[in-house]
């Protein structure tokens, strides 16, 4: 189909070939359209353009109805409980009615009036232009929640690993959103579970001077009657650890989930930071299945609790990798953000041709840069995967937006600069960036 299936073939052909007042009986067949179908985790979500009865007291005795909603394509072809629950949240502001038939769900996401009601009558030569523009508004609004939702459910394959391991790493190359997709993990399975970002997550920065004190517990100076002493000071960590354990110890299983991330956590020395608590990560030495930790040096025990987790980020082409601790490295399962995977970022924020764009662009200097080596004139960047630009740069675009020539700035100003860097110390650096050069402005304006 083209564009909207064709603006619904034309709002439909029929409409001008039926009189208005015939179109106030069931649905047929030939009056059912569905296109833009997007799938996902086994699911088909798309548009549905359909006549349909009026309403049970006599209003809108015709309408045309735009429906989004989301089907099964297992073989029972049900969706479960926890997608259903998605779509609704992501949906929630058009008042989404679901039914089900024949074992689908089918979310109501938008209705249109045929009649004078919504200011076209049955005799106004002009009912497909109107209702074109209507439908044009309708999905431009539907395909940010779209994109929403697909981000949202596109998290699934990463909460599985995390409840499984309790632990995770989301690591890749630079710009590929892994600090924004462990806060939207968090907050998705959270709210899911009924908490709040606030309580029931908490965010740290690892960086070269974080240790033991910060994060676990340390000896802190403080002032009484004008003299200097130090005291026990509990550590971030340690202070979220045991508010997710008086959640379990009052909730058990049912217990919310508390998750706490580490931003760039190979930027510590992780066997400093962490030290003996290190051992508790795994999961036979949680509570409940072990009442007692471990002894801290203020005498104080301490312990995990099952519903505790970790997301920590990492760049891949950072040196600092390299550093990190074996012990701690196996304790962590890991699961890496693609550039691919960060498209949803661009799509999730910019709409209409600048997104095509975008990601057309996006993915054309990827296909130089990453292991794809696509080359240059003959000449190949030899660079690999984990120095693929992820969607967070092309985001810079919406810096610019209303300005001239925005796709400029957004080379000369974050593209390039990243580029330059990647290519340093390369003897043809300067011939290589003026082909990427050449292959951006080529593909934005193709």
């Amino acid at each position: 189909m083209n564009t909207d299936a064709e603006k619904a073939r034309n709002i439909i052909t029929y409409i001008n070939n039926n009189n208005f007042s015939n179109l106030n009986k069931s649905v047929k067949k030939d009056e059912f359209i569905q296109f833009n179908e997007k799938k996902v985790n086994n699911y088909s979500l798309h548009y549905e353009i359909v006549t349909a009865k009026g309403r049970e007291d006599g209003s809108d005795p015709a309408l045309l109805f735009v429906e989004y909603h989301v089907e099964n394509l297992g073989k029972k072809r049900s969706a479960d409980e926890t997608f259903i629950a998605r779509f609704k949240k992501i949906f929630s502001e058009y008042n989404i009615n679901e039914y089900w038939q024949s074992g689908r769900i089918k979310p109501m996401a938008q209705g249109f009036a045929v009649y004078s009601k919504e200011g076209i009558s049955a005799n106004d030569g002009e009912v497909v232009p109107k209702l074109e523009a209507r439908l044009n508004d309708f999905f431009a609004d539907v395909d940010k929640n779209i994109s929403k939702f697909l981000s949202w459910e596109s998290q699934r394959p990463k909460l599985e690993l995390l409840k499984k391991s309790k632990q995770l790493i989301l690591t890749g190359a630079p710009g590929t959103g892994k600090t924004y997709t462990a806060t939207e993990l968090a907050k998705y399975w959270i709210e899911e579970n009924n908490g709040t970002i606030e309580e029931n997550c908490c965010k740290v920065q690892f960086h070269s001077n974080y240790d033991y004190s910060d994060f676990i517990i340390g000896l802190k100076p403080h002032v009484v009657n004008g003299k200097v002493s130090f005291a026990w000071k509990d550590g971030i960590f340690k202070e979220f650890a045991n508010k997710a354990l008086e959640e379990y110890k009052a909730n058990g299983d049912n217990a919310k989930p508390y998750i706490f991330i580490i931003d760039e956590i190979n930027r510590a020395d992780l066997s400093r930071v962490f030290g003996e608590v290190f051992s508790l990560l795994e999961e036979e030495y949680r509570y409940p299945n072990k009442e007692t930790g471990i002894t801290l040096p203020n005498g104080e025990n301490f312990i995990l609790p099952d519903n505790l987790y970790i997301i920590g980020t990492m760049n891949d082409i950072d040196r600092s990798v390299e550093s990190m601790d074996f012990a701690l490295r196996r304790r962590f399962s890991w699961y890496e953000v693609t550039a691919q995977e960060s498209e949803s970022i661009v799509a999730s924020v910019i709409n209409g041709v600048e997104q095509t764009k975008l990601l057309a662009v996006m993915r054309t200097l990827n296909c130089h840069i990453g292991a794809e080596n696509k080359p240059l004139n003959n000449i190949c960047l030899n660079l690999g995967d984990e120095y693929q630009l992820g969607g967070a740069y092309f985001l810079n675009f919406t810096k610019y937006k209303g300005l001239n020539n925005p796709e400029e700035l957004l080379w000369k100003n974050h593209i390039a600069i990243i580029l330059n860097e990647y290519l340093r110390g390369r003897k043809e650096k300067e011939q290589l960036l003026r082909l990427l050069e050449k292959e951006f402005y080529d593909t934005w304006n193709n």
